[in-house]
C-alpha cells in the first residue's frame, strides 16, 4: 500500500514549503484554512 494523500497541519510558509514538495512528488496534499487569519496569497500559485 503507497501514501497517495498528506495532511498539513500548520499551513504556513513551513507546512506550505514541504506541500509544495509533496506535490511536486505526485502526492495529494489537503489542509484546512477554517480560522485561520486572512492572508492575501494563494497559496496554491505561491512559489518559496
Amino acid at each position: 500500500m503507497s501514501i497517495e494523500s498528506v495532511a498539513i497541519l500548520s499551513p504556513g510558509d513551513m507546512g506550505h514549503a514541504i506541500g509544495q514538495l509533496l506535490r511536486e512528488n505526485e502526492l495529494h496534499v489537503l489542509t484546512c484554512l477554517a480560522g485561520r487569519a486572512i492572508v492575501p496569497v494563494n497559496f496554491q500559485n505561491r512559489q518559496v
